[in-house]
């Protein structure tokens, strides 16, 4: 399975891009989920602008199984 985060680091502003994706959840660095979404489309922008800089770990559902990324907002 390919999935294309970018760009990491990022200001806040990223896609996600896979056409396998399901559901996505964005966790900060306390275990606190900030954001979950279903996916309608092959490609997800994502805003964290209003949310502090740090690392959020990003749980991606698919059919086959569940995958964590990470991804630095500067």
């Amino acid at each position: 399975m390919h999935i294309d985060i970018y760009p990491n680091p990022s200001n806040g502003k990223f896609t996600i891009n896979s056409n396998k994706i399901r559901q996505i959840e964005i966790i900060d660095a306390m275990g606190k989920t900030i954001l979950m979404s279903d996916i309608l489309y092959q490609t997800l922008n994502i805003n964290l602008c209003n949310k502090p800089k740090g690392i959020y770990f990003i749980r991606i559902l698919t059919k086959e199984n569940i995958t964590t990324k990470k991804i630095t907002v500067k």
